[in-house]
């Protein structure tokens, strides 16, 4: 059952950021609240004059994410999973909190984690270039195979191309409502069904994901998800993306059902300098 839940836990992880990896990659400066004025659009509305579609926002975003060099996020994430077997049930409760640093080319990476779990918490830094996986776990440093670099260093490379991804957001533009608040413009799209199972797939493989991903998307049913994301009314760039889902998986009698709850929040658009693995992490390596 623990093996099942950590291969669903893996997978709401992979659809989550597929889910707002293409808003991830706009803009170029910070965010502005938005204030309490609301005007929105579902599918059937008539057109606002003020108030784009969802596709021309679609494209807008894309044009903008094309020209994305470095963006920094904050990502706040809870699970709840129960898992069912035999008559049994077990429950356990996750919080995720993540910091993270990106950029383009050559594509590199740091992380801070921290991980919240019924058994206890762990700290996690981890570093991501084509120097190697270097990560620290509670204040030890290790290196990790390198052929885990390679697959790692090509997901992230595909992910960050958001051009592929907004076409097939498009498939769903007419699912989603545009809404106006303040400086932003708010897009909610609630999903279901198979189309959202194709849509996740599809994601997934454009994001470079391997057979193990695949088999996971095959195994698991999406109850609902619901996806709401925030772009700056005159630049396009994002503010945040919020993610909702019931995901199911069923393997060898056992059934784990999760509800997952994730927030962005991203900033620092295109003013991410080069990330280099520290002197501490490469000699700590270098001695194992």
């Amino acid at each position: 059952m623990k093996k099942l839940a950590i291969l669903l836990m893996a997978a709401s992880l992979l659809l989550g950021a597929t889910a707002c990896g293409a808003k991830e990659q706009q803009g170029t400066t910070g965010n502005t609240p938005a204030s309490s004025n609301t005007q929105t659009q579902g599918a059937g509305d008539t057109q606002s004059a003020s108030l784009p579609s969802a596709e021309e926002l679609f494209d807008k975003m894309a044009k903008t994410g094309a020209e994305l060099k470095s963006f920094a996020m904050e990502t706040q994430m809870k699970q709840n999973i129960v898992v069912s077997q035999g008559g049994e049930q077990q429950e356990q409760n996750i919080e995720l909190s993540m910091k993270s640093d990106m950029v383009r080319e050559p594509v590199q990476m740091f992380q801070e984690m921290q991980i919240k779990t019924d058994q206890g918490d762990q700290n996690v830094s981890q570093y991501i270039t084509t120097e190697g996986i270097y990560a620290q776990t509670n204040g030890t440093w290790v290196k990790l195979p390198d052929e885990m670099k390679d697959q790692m260093l090509a997901s992230m490379e595909s992910s960050m191309k958001p051009e592929a991804q907004f076409e097939q957001y498009k498939k769903i533009a007419t699912d989603t409502k545009v809404a106006e608040e303040g400086n932003e413009y708010v897009l909610t799209a609630e999903l279901s069904g198979d189309s959202l199972m194709k849509m996740g797939k599809e994601l997934l493989n454009q994001a470079g994901s391997n057979e193990q991903a695949a088999a996971m998307m095959e195994a698991m049913t999406i109850k609902s998800m619901t996806v709401v994301s925030a772009v700056n009314k005159e630049t396009y760039q994002p503010t945040r993306t919020d993610v909702k889902a019931v995901l199911e998986m069923e393997q060898d009698g056992a059934k784990v059902v999760m509800d997952m709850d994730m927030k962005n929040i991203f900033s620092k658009h295109n003013a991410v300098e080069e990330i280099k693995v520290p002197e501490e992490a490469l000699k700590a390596a270098s001695s194992q």
